[in-house]
């Protein structure tokens, strides 16, 4: 009886390693894996483009300071640009990427560097 329920229970453990290391694996497909839409208090240092568009930076540096009472989140890109955002909603999808320096985009809506869309990857 004893023999039994031993293999048994062998088999069990056997299977949820395999589950486990199945479930590990990397996605064949890398999906978007955030959006969101209009905040206000998002702004960079990218400027003086005409018309809207997607700017796609990796994040290198990021830090927290506050001004006025207001709670800002900056990041610093490798390609030589910074955001910041004073939207908790914001900070809150951002932060991660400060961590991994993973692909983020950026809608930047008109010349003076404002933002209000973001998309974040899950690869750099």
């Amino acid at each position: 009886m004893f023999k039994i329920f031993g293999r048994l229970a062998m088999v069990v453990a056997v299977l949820s390693l395999l589950t486990v290391a199945d479930a590990q694996k990397t996605p064949k497909e890398l999906a978007t894996i955030q959006s969101h839409s209009a905040r206000l208090g998002s702004h960079s240092s990218v400027t003086g483009a005409q018309t809207a568009y997607w700017a796609y930076v990796h994040p290198q540096y990021c830090y927290i300071y506050s001004s006025s009472g207001t709670d800002y989140l900056m990041i610093i890109t490798k390609e030589g640009w910074y955001f910041t955002t004073s939207d908790w909603q914001y900070q809150n999808v951002l932060e991660p990427t400060c961590q991994t320096g993973n692909w983020v985009g950026f809608y930047i809506y008109d010349s003076n560097g404002d933002w209000n869309q973001i998309w974040t990857y899950q690869y750099q």
